[in-house]
């Protein structure tokens, strides 16, 4: 009798064991340097969180797992407040092909960042030129 109670909680144990949920999307050690860098934004915290951003890009493309909704957003607007604008389109149009329903915010953040509409790309439009050929692309069967 105590062996089959021992072979039974043995049993539940590798069935619930085999149940755990994989993660889809990793954000490492985003909370921790987002909360470091709004109580004290230093330049070297700042720096720590934008290096943070890039790490879990890099991790996720590694793992071939999708990046967080607004990483690369959120990537692209520190790049634009330090000025480098064609590197924040670039990673706003990253944004918008990984998560098409954040067109419309980031299209906003693009107009914010080139205010005199030279990006070297303008999200929105992009998006629909791909949504007009998908559009035109015969299904395939």
């Amino acid at each position: 009798m105590r062996k089959l109670l021992v072979c039974c909680c043995l049993l539940l144990v590798g069935l619930v064991s085999g149940c755990v949920h994989q993660q889809r999307i990793e954000w490492c050690n985003y909370s921790q340097t987002y909360y470091a860098m709004l109580k004290e934004p230093t330049p070297v915290l700042i720096k720590e969180h934008q290096d943070e951003l890039l790490h879990i890009i890099d991790n996720a493309e590694t793992k071939n797992k999708p990046v967080p909704p607004g990483v690369f957003a959120e990537y692209g607007y520190m790049l634009a407040k330090e000025g480098k604008t064609k590197q924040a389109v670039a990673y706003y149009e990253r944004e918008v092909a990984a998560y098409p329903e954040s067109e419309q915010f980031v299209s906003m953040l693009v107009r914010m960042a080139t205010p005199d509409g030279d990006a070297g790309g303008d999200v929105a439009k992009d998006v629909a030129a791909e949504k007009k050929q998908a559009a035109e692309k015969p299904a395939k069967k």
